[in-house]
């Protein structure tokens, strides 16, 4: 996310602040709700806003579903290679 931050003209700096913050707030608001993820992504996705601008790329082709299983998959073998 840094990466993607400094690629449209933040700074280092800037670009860590900004990815942190988000993730934290998102971590932060998640734990204090009684919500399902899904009905808070929903809450905080205003109709044609920049997070659905997002959450709609992601989503395509269900992309970003694909890369988490993936990755999840990944880590889950080596773990077991690692008993």
């Amino acid at each position: 996310m840094c990466l993607a931050a400094k690629s449209i003209g933040f700074d280092d700096e800037t670009a860590r602040t900004l990815v942190l913050d988000t993730i934290a707030g998102t971590v932060e608001t998640a734990r204090q709700s009684t919500d399902t993820l899904e009905e808070l992504r929903t809450s905080v996705t205003s109709e044609n806003g920049t997070t659905q601008a997002g959450l709609a790329e992601l989503m395509r082709d269900r992309k970003l579903e694909a890369l988490f299983q993936i990755t999840v998959q990944a880590a889950y073998n080596r773990a077991i290679e690692l008993r």
